[in-house]
């Protein structure tokens, strides 16, 4: 089981992926490749695969990529070879990722028959430019971020049937609560299989 969470700049979804990640016995992270330089803190393997730019892109080209973006010069992606590894745990899955990734990975997981559970965080733009600035963010940074919209085309792929999106979180962050709807979803979603599979027995 996955849980895919996506949201714009601010909405909150690290501190969701965070408060999952406290429950080590029940979920653990896809670990991402970036080009960006890792910052202090960090750890290879842990926080993201650092690669150099130029390796990235073949590994793309060879379409080893399920997804990839490039932002504000860096390019991060999700690798096959990164899921692939995840769907030999038990644990449930937590990844990150914008409208178009999410997508690319929902229509991976489908193939390989694996369940998913897709959360987008959604503000109005006061409410991110509120968040952005009291986190210190520049205002160029705060501007590019706006213009992203990544919650507005997510609903429209969602209205279009191209994208699941199973819970949508407008703006408040309770974290008791979000969790608790995600670990219902993953619940009714895991029976709905026994059930599938009970009846093709």
């Amino acid at each position: 089981m996955f849980v895919i969470l996506i949201g714009d700049s601010s909405a909150g979804k690290s501190t969701v992926k965070s408060k999952l990640l406290d429950n080590k016995k029940r979920y653990e992270s896809v670990i991402t490749s970036t080009t960006r330089k890792k910052r202090i803190g960090e750890v290879e393997g842990v926080d993201y695969h650092f690669l150099n730019k130029n390796d990235f892109i073949k590994e793309i080209e060879n379409g080893e990529y399920i997804e990839s973006e490039e932002i504000n010069g860096n390019i991060y992606g999700t690798s096959k070879k990164s899921i692939e590894y995840s769907l030999k745990t038990k644990k449930a899955k937590v990844i990150i990722l914008d409208e178009e990734g999410a997508k690319n990975l929902q229509s991976y997981l489908n193939k390989k028959k694996e369940k998913f559970v897709t959360v987008l965080l959604h503000l109005t733009e006061e409410e991110m430019r509120n968040r952005m600035k009291k986190r210190g963010d520049k205002e160029k940074d705060i501007e590019k971020r706006l213009k992203l919209k990544i919650s507005e085309k997510a609903l429209i792929l969602h209205k279009n049937k191209k994208l699941n999106i199973d819970i949508i979180i407008n703006g408040n962050l309770d974290l008791n609560n979000i969790v608790g709807e995600i670990e219902n979803k993953m619940k009714n979603k895991k029976n709905k299989e026994c059930l599938k599979q009970n009846k093709m027995k």
